[in-house]
């Protein structure tokens, strides 16, 4: 059962304090008032989360899919809150929707109390929220939201696709590698140790490999779980996290994907913001929030700068090199046209079928390296273990 912490004034005027269960936010509060005391102050501590657990996309994109709906149909939003709070298998989810629903039965604006659990809601969806509540329109800003969540998944999707088989021939290729080093070429070497003779080079270059490659495969695997571990948990401190994110981005191909992924992403929140209602100086700093600790988020924080101090939001952005000089113009287009939050979308889908046409590239220039990779490493062992055998009388002799 949820419990209830609460703040209220007594018979005798004292300030009290307590917690207590009770089935609801409702139920609790009745029970207070009449117990005697004037509430000041209540609110659930029923939630309780792990450090790291998030909720899904997914499963967001889902609760998000349902309040359009009943906010199209007219229910009120505590109502909306409530009716979408039994979340199957999420129980994350569901402890978040609850607490949020009891804010917002307090008086608390929805997107006040989205930004207290940022496991669930990110700050483009409180922001845009909060434009919605300022202006009235909350339908139009979930669907846009909506949309724009679509769109992102749509991306990630086709980008984890791509991968999925590139990704799965190099996992062929350590487990191959691994069966013939582990248990094939060692029988062999079993064999040839009975024989008195000089083996070929490539024979005793295959087998010193089999020797070792045990203990270089537990070494790189102790150490990647090491250092997966320590990352995890150590307190980095924001310039490192600054100095890997730039070292990621410039890695050959795969840093050009995820500098692509990045600012379609940063353009599609700026869209979604700016249609929303939101000023484009908010917009910049939010996005800048939502990529802190990273290179576009310091480059945004700048570029928000900058057009705070009176500059445009295209000047601003070529002045950071966040986009290319032809995505530059079109922005500086949609300003001038007063069309910029639909130019940034068309800037968001050009990067995009950008980023189509790269990861297209890499699949075609990785899958056959890793086939054809697969293939001479397999052949090289093959041969350099059955060579010994066609020149056997030699061996012996």
């Amino acid at each position: 059962m949820p419990k209830f912490k609460y703040r209220a004034y007594d018979s005798s005027g004292e300030l009290v304090s307590d917690s207590f269960a009770s089935p609801s936010y409702d139920d609790a509060r009745n029970s207070l008032e009449q117990s005697g005391l004037l509430v000041v102050d209540l609110h659930s501590t029923y939630l309780n989360i792990s450090a790291g657990q998030t909720v899904s996309r997914s499963s967001f994109y889902s609760f998000n899919q349902e309040m359009i709906a009943l906010v199209r149909a007219g229910v009120p939003l505590a109502d909306a809150l409530e009716m979408c709070i039994p979340r199957e298998r999420q129980e994350v989810f569901t402890k978040i929707l609850k607490s949020v629903c009891d804010y917002v039965k307090q008086g608390l604006n929805y997107s006040e109390a989205c930004l207290k659990f940022p496991e669930a809601f990110d700050s483009i969806y409180a922001a845009s929220i909060k434009t919605g509540e300022e202006t009235g329109n909350l339908l139009e800003v979930l669907k846009q939201y909506q949309a724009y969540l679509m769109r992102i998944q749509k991306t990630e999707r086709e980008i984890k696709q791509a991968l999925y088989y590139p990704v799965f021939l190099f996992a062929s290729l350590v487990v191959v590698m691994t069966i013939l080093f582990v248990f094939v070429v060692p029988s062999f070497s079993e064999l040839y140790s009975s024989l008195n003779a000089e083996l070929p080079v490539i024979t005793r270059v295959t087998l010193a490999v089999s020797q070792v490659f045990p203990v270089i495969l537990v070494f790189i695997a102790f150490f990647v779980i090491v250092s997966t571990v320590l990352w995890k948990s150590m307190n980095k401190p924001d310039g490192l996290i600054v100095w890997v994110d730039g070292l990621v981005n410039h890695i050959p191909m795969i840093g050009g994907i995820r500098r692509d992924l990045q600012k379609s992403r940063v353009t599609r929140m700026l869209a979604g913001l700016l249609s929303a209602g939101t000023p484009v100086v908010p917009s910049l700093k939010i996005c800048a929030s939502a990529f802190s600790k990273t290179q576009l988020g310091i480059s945004m924080s700048r570029s928000a700068s900058l057009v705070q101090s009176g500059a445009a939001l295209s000047e601003s952005l070529k002045r950071q090199n966040i986009l290319q000089p032809q995505l530059v113009r079109m922005i500086r287009t949609g300003e001038e046209s007063g069309s910029l939050a639909e130019m940034l979308e068309n800037v968001a889908v050009f990067i995009e079928e950008k980023l189509d046409t790269r990861l297209s590239g890499l699949t075609a220039i990785f899958e056959p390296a890793m086939m054809l990779l697969l293939g001479l490493m397999v052949g090289v062992v093959i041969i350099s273990m059955y060579l010994p055998i066609f020149f056997l009388s030699e061996v012996v002799g």
